[in-house]
């Protein structure tokens, strides 16, 4: 059989979903999983699925090791094909299912097609091509939120601005879409949609706003208060050359998590930041370095040390791309003054990597999160379907949960009482479990200090202007407090503080007892909607004294929530009862 024939035989076969026939031709001719289709353009066997949405093989190719990053005549691999499909409602569960299958293979998501694409993301592309289902699951696989694609050099938050609704504008700001990222013509987000969607484009602009360098004093105040922490702790700073035998765990928006070896002695967690190009990324880090240092608890996560560079120092890099000079620093870009500048990935990448490398935080290593500990991989989806799903993960006895939430409450009464802080984030991921079930809390790039005037010359007008530009990156939805989501989009100032972590910490604690996703509650206290359907946790399982205390911690009213020295109190004296 010539190769034109059987291009074609397997163009049909693809197109019109007919698996056991594509098998059994597979197996027939012996062809290789990467066998590309020289007549429609060199797409591999999985482009040409992937492009039918034909799930069943591309699930067999993919189950036969087929390449998953090979791209196609046109620079596209199957990622960013499958983002650049025509959207149809028909098809949404068999794209995020395809979706599912790529990303378990670990497609590169933040790959760059090629040729008429430009430069662009699979999220960049799944925007603008209306798929707006894959974007949240996008993000949650790493995809950069604030790298420039095209000859415009525009953002997703950019793109988004321009067609799409409102939501999922916010879900892009709320995962750290940075606003103060111009494109090549200089234009903010709002400004490039100000005649066609004006309204929105006030609200960008406020929100824009909030962000600018417009109150000098209170922005200086941050950068020297946290800058200077981490100055005072210079004793944590460490050499790149301390940390080997990286291995890759997990990676996320704001970094990769690697497991290895501190001056090859004993075993470390190593955050490599990435993104670090924008000053809302850069605060992050600074934030998140600054805490680390000054914690010292049982039940904080322990730093070994830190490495950070800031922009300037990379600047002064000799390279010869000018591409490094697109990043957004500070206020200043640099623009090339071609429109048709060709878009080189490998050196994008490269300059890329060798950017955001600078930006470590190595801690002590924990073998499991909390989440990994509920939903063991065996029954991973489980917790997917719902409380009403009879097939429930077995749940923990009295004695295990007590001690795992008590760690918590006394890791969180430590930030609150003796560091003032404000956690922001606090979720299963970021709770880490030792082998004897101790919890370590981690993760403070969201975190702040509660803001007060470190000396007399910042107004209270400047502070409250810092207090908002903090209130913008903030945590999870899922365990959002009520009277965080009401800050979503809004030009107050922050009126919030401890009790969002208490109301967190609620949510966990149902989780941790019930084993399921806290969704139907989360959403039904945020609403203000009936709860007596949601089950809660009995007296056969819990503690009375738990299950009142979980009912104060999630209060719609932040002032009718215990404190975590009260919730401490209760719990110490149930781990001496058992």
């Amino acid at each position: 059989m010539d190769q034109g024939y059987l291009d074609q035989s397997f163009n049909y076969l693809i197109s019109e979903h007919k698996y056991e026939e594509f098998v059994k031709l597979m197996e027939e001719k012996c062809v290789d999983v990467d066998y590309r289709l020289e007549t429609f353009d060199c797409e591999t066997l999985l482009h040409k699925s992937v492009e039918m949405l034909c799930f069943p093989i591309v699930e067999y190719l993919l189950e036969h090791s087929a390449s998953v990053d090979e791209i196609d005549y046109d620079r596209l691999t199957p990622l960013h094909l499958l983002c650049s499909l025509p959207f149809e409602g028909k098809t949404v569960e068999d794209s995020l299912k395809i979706l599912g299958l790529l990303l378990k293979k670990k497609c590169k998501v933040n790959k760059r097609a090629g040729k008429g694409s430009s430069g662009r993301t699979a999220l960049y592309l799944s925007i603008e091509n209306k798929n707006y289902h894959l974007v949240e699951t996008l993000i949650n696989a790493g995809s950069d939120l604030n790298a420039r694609c095209g000859h415009s050099r525009r953002t997703v938050l950019h793109v988004a601005t321009m067609t799409c609704p409102k939501r999922l504008i916010l879900l892009l700001l709320r995962y750290g879409a940075d606003p103060l990222i111009k494109d090549k013509k200089g234009n903010f987000c709002y400004q490039i949609i100000k005649k066609k969607r004006e309204k929105l484009s006030e609200e960008l602009q406020q929100y824009t706003e909030m962000f600018l360098d417009y109150s000098p004093n209170c922005i200086c105040e941050f950068a020297n208060t946290y800058e200077a922490i981490i100055a005072g702790h210079s004793d944590y700073l460490i050499n790149a050359e301390d940390v080997s035998d990286l291995k890759s765990i997990s990676e996320g928006t704001y970094g990769v998590v690697y497991k290895g070896k501190y001056q090859k002695k004993f075993d470390v967690a190593v955050k490599r930041f990435k993104n670090v190009s924008t000053p809302s990324s850069k605060q992050l880090i600074i934030r998140e370095i600054a805490i680390c240092c000054t914690c010292d608890h049982a039940n904080i996560v322990k730093m070994h040390g830190y490495f950070y560079a800031p922009p300037s120092a990379i600047e002064k890099q000799e390279t010869k791309s000018t591409l490094l000079s697109d990043i957004f620093v500070g206020s200043e870009q640099v623009e090339s003054d071609s429109d048709n500048d060709e878009i080189d990935e490998e050196e994008l990448n490269r300059n890329d990597e060798e950017f955001s490398s600078q930006s470590w935080i190595v801690t002590e290593w924990m073998p499991t999160d909390l989440h990994s500990f509920l939903y063991p991989p065996s029954q991973k989806n489980i917790h997917h379907q719902g409380f009403f799903n009879n097939n429930k993960i077995s749940k923990l006895k009295a004695p295990i949960f007590i001690k795992i939430i008590t760690g918590i409450a006394e890791g969180m009464k430590y930030l609150h009482y003796e560091k003032k802080i404000v956690h922001r984030d606090l979720k299963p991921a970021n709770i880490l479990l030792d082998s004897k079930n101790n919890a370590k809390i981690m993760d403070f790039g969201l975190s702040r200090f509660e803001v007060q005037s470190p000396n007399s010359d910042v107004s209270e007008t400047e502070l409250n202007s810092l207090r908002r530009t903090m209130t913008l990156n903030r945590g999870t939805d899922l365990y959002m407090a009520p009277e965080m989501k009401k800050q979503a989009f809004s030009t107050q100032e922050s009126d919030y503080s401890f009790p969002v972590d208490v109301f967190s910490f609620g949510l966990i604690m149902w989780e941790i007892i019930m084993r399921l996703k806290p969704r139907e509650l989360a959403f039904a206290i945020t609403q203000k909607k009936d709860t007596s359907k949601i089950p809660m946790p009995n007296v056969e399982d819990c503690p009375a004294e738990v299950i009142e205390l979980l009912k104060g911690c999630i209060q719609v009213n932040p002032s009718d929530r215990p404190k975590f020295e009260e919730i401490c109190e209760i719990l110490n004296n149930l781990e001496m009862k058992n």
